[in-house]
């Protein structure tokens, strides 16, 4: 009996004996399991690499696609295989050796499973946080375009408002008689050192319009062509071209760089003019201007006259269709002012220069529909093209016109010349 007991157990010793040296000598066999999961390879091997030594002893990557796994509980190691069944699919397979101390078989396949549970629920929450993430940003971007086409939406509004602002305001069945400016090379005086600046505001950024300023201007640059001016000698400012500060570049630095001792400068502004109600001052009033702030944002006519006045120019011809005592027409008032009696002819010019204006003192200047022009530039251009010459002469001609025309829609409008026309005898010629 003794002798039985002690052969199985030499018997035993000797099978564990012979385990353990498969075991150190690298024979043991691997059991195995795996799994195919919807990633990348790239992608599940950073999440093998950071995310599984947090419950576990650490890893050891030993190629692309092969990692050792230790084990706080278990001797020996595990290993990682990946292979790449597509392009978004890997698959994983973990090997853990069967331990002769601690393991049985169904144990290390336990292990196995457990290894591959974790990975499974990193790679679940994973891609749960991708798919969070990817509704969050689905959301962002779906509000990024609905902003992007309320943007989009509101800038077509003002593309349109500004086009409609730009085109012609005439109507197409509205035609006049001076819609179309010809005159003969002989009737031309205008030449290559000539100059002129032309001021149109109809649609203002924040005012009300100004009636056919926008057509005005238009017409009395092609008269300017008409009667000789070059097209590069000529700046043409409307609507929204006619900033404050584009203002001030062309008469205060584009006029003075390519004035010579003998040109003739002609300006001409069609817009709203306003009084500064504190001190009285006249202004023109920019695309931008704003009539509670005229000494920021107005052109006064002072600074006008003055900076004309010191151009070194043969003759300087200033025509303004504008009004500047508040009361209404191509006239405007800061909020809660009253209209005020302007004494625009008062203001000191230069020998060389001369205003022809729509007004007088607190008079409003007109536009007729009839026409599709400010009264005031119709007959001024009317006047050029019935073969009157300088600026005396057709004083002459549109003022008891301009009287007539206001006086039959029961607005007083006269226009005024500075100097008196006995000074301008033989002078400030437009054309021959």
């Amino acid at each position: 009996m003794k002798r039985n007991i002690l052969q199985v157990a030499i018997i035993v010793i000797g099978i564990c004996l012979l385990d353990l040296c498969c075991y150190f000598a690298g024979g043991v066999a691997f059991a195995e399991t795996s799994c195919e999961f919807e990633l990348p390879k790239d992608m599940l091997k950073d999440l093998i690499v950071s995310k599984l030594p947090q419950k576990y002893e650490d890893i050891t990557s030993e190629s692309e696609t092969l990692f050792t796994l230790n084990l706080r509980w278990l001797s020996g190691t595990c290993r990682i295989e990946l292979g790449q069944v597509d392009q978004n699919r890997t698959k994983v397979i973990i090997q853990c050796p069967h331990s002769i101390w601690t393991d049985t078989r169904s144990k290390t396949k336990s292990r196995e499973e457990r290894i591959m549970t974790s990975l499974t629920k990193i790679v679940s929450d994973t891609r749960l946080s991708m798919r969070m993430q990817q509704q969050e940003n689905a959301r962002a971007q779906e509000l990024e375009n609905k902003r992007n086409q309320e943007m989009k939406s509101m800038l077509q509004e003002v593309v349109a408002a500004s086009k409609a602002q730009k085109e012609p305001s005439k109507s197409s069945s509205v035609h006049s008689d001076i819609d179309k400016a010809d005159f003969a090379e002989s009737q031309r005086v205008m030449g290559e050192n000539d100059l002129a600046i032309i001021i149109g505001i109809e649609g203002y950024q924040s005012l009300p319009k100004s009636d056919y300023s926008y057509d005005d201007a238009r017409l009395v640059k092609e008269y300017a062509k008409a009667l000789g001016f070059r097209e590069r000698n000529i700046e043409l400012l409307i609507d929204e071209k006619a900033t404050k500060t584009n203002i001030e570049k062309s008469l205060e630095a584009w006029l003075k760089n390519k004035v010579k001792p003998q040109s003739r400068v002609f300006v001409y502004y069609s817009g709203h003019g306003a009084p500064d109600p504190s001190t009285g001052e006249a202004y023109l009033v920019p695309y931008d201007g704003d009539p509670s702030y005229l000494s920021i944002t107005g052109y006064s006519l002072k600074r006008l006259y003055s900076t004309l006045g010191k151009l070194s120019a043969r003759e300087v011809t200033v025509v303004l269709d504008a009004c500047f005592s508040g009361a209404g027409g191509r006239s405007v008032i800061a909020k809660g002012a009253r209209p005020l009696v302007m004494m625009t002819e008062s203001l000191s010019l230069s020998s060389n220069m001369a205003v022809l204006s729509a007004t007088q003192g607190s008079q409003i200047s007109t536009s007729s529909p009839n026409t599709g022009h400010g009264i005031f530039t119709y007959y001024f251009l009317k006047a050029l093209k019935e073969g009157n010459k300088n600026l005396g002469e057709i004083y002459g001609y549109l003022k008891p016109l301009v009287e007539d025309d206001a006086k039959a829609m029961n607005v007083q409008q006269s226009p005024s010349l500075n100097p008196v026309p006995e000074k301008l005898v033989g002078r400030f010629n437009l054309r021959q």
